[in-house]
């Protein structure tokens, strides 16, 4: 009779411990999907100095903008337009050449009779009554500083940098809002995983 007392409190506690490994076994699962799924929210999260970065992004193109109209760099745009009537020009010259050449045109002159038409005329008329420009002498080379609108300006200090002044500081300006965006970041992500 003890016998089977004894061997049913030991299956007793055989099923006890098989249970106690199951929830424990059970339990480190919940506990890693939970940390799994703690650790992608995490990655979704935005950066909480996300107006810092999005505000140095805005000023690095101001400044490069700055550049373009100051004439430190020039406009790609630009650039391509007059090439491509560079390209259009030299495609009539060409046409207009080889119709030349194909004698389909005649290479045009001033007939004397439109020379003596060009040359009459009256002197009367309006004058032009422009504002004189005063050039700059050659002794006093100075840059203009920039006038930048209030927003700009808070913007600089909202990322605690200095608006930049003359066409010269846009290069190391540019660097140092490059810095500060990289430092926003970086303390951006270590406020969150703390």
């Amino acid at each position: 009779m003890f016998c089977y007392r004894e061997q049913n409190d030991e299956i007793g506690w055989i099923n006890w411990l098989t249970e106690a490994k199951g929830n424990i076994k059970h339990e480190e699962d919940d506990r890693q999907k939970r940390l799994g799924e703690m650790n992608d929210e995490l990655a979704n999260i935005e950066n909480p100095m996300k107006d810092e970065i999005d505000t140095c992004t805005y000023l690095i193109s101001v400044c490069n903008t700055l550049k373009i109209r100051s004439g430190l760099v020039e406009d790609s745009e630009k650039v391509a337009k007059e090439m491509q009537e560079e390209l259009a020009k030299a495609a009539n010259k060409e046409r207009l050449d080889k119709m030349i050449s194909m004698n389909k045109v005649q290479a045009g002159s001033i007939k004397p009779r439109e020379e003596e038409m060009v040359c009459i005329g009256n002197k009367g008329g309006k004058k032009n009554k422009k504002r004189k420009v005063v050039k700059q002498e050659a002794g006093n080379d100075y840059e203009e500083p920039f006038l930048l609108d209030i927003v700009t300006v808070q913007k600089f200090s909202k990322i605690r940098l200095a608006p930049p002044i003359l066409p010269t500081d846009l290069d190391d300006k540019i660097t140092e809002i490059e810095a500060a965006q990289v430092a926003f970041i970086a303390n951006g992500r270590s406020g969150l995983e703390s």
